[in-house]
């Protein structure tokens, strides 16, 4: 059985983010790195947790993800507890 932990994550992150680095050192923006953020994240966020990415301005905050918290376990869809911004 091979198991995956969320340090292995961190690693396989911190190597995604190496090479593309290296490979187009003058050529990046916060957007090159964003996907592999957000794998990250996903990957090792507990279950209840969803990310909404580019989420709409909020009394002039602009995020690059909206963290919501799954509270209502008879509606599959409703992730209306924010928890925060990234």
């Amino acid at each position: 059985m091979n198991i995956i932990t969320t340090q292995d994550k961190l690693k396989e992150y911190i190597k995604n983010i190496r090479d593309i680095s290296k490979d187009f050192i003058n050529e990046n923006s916060e957007f090159s790195f964003r996907t592999y953020l957000e794998n990250l994240i996903n990957n090792i966020k507990p279950k209840e947790v969803k990310l909404i990415h580019e989420a709409r301005e909020e009394q002039g905050i602009r995020p690059d993800f909206k963290v919501y918290k799954h509270i209502d376990s008879n509606n599959m869809l409703s992730y209306n507890a924010l928890l925060g911004f990234i």
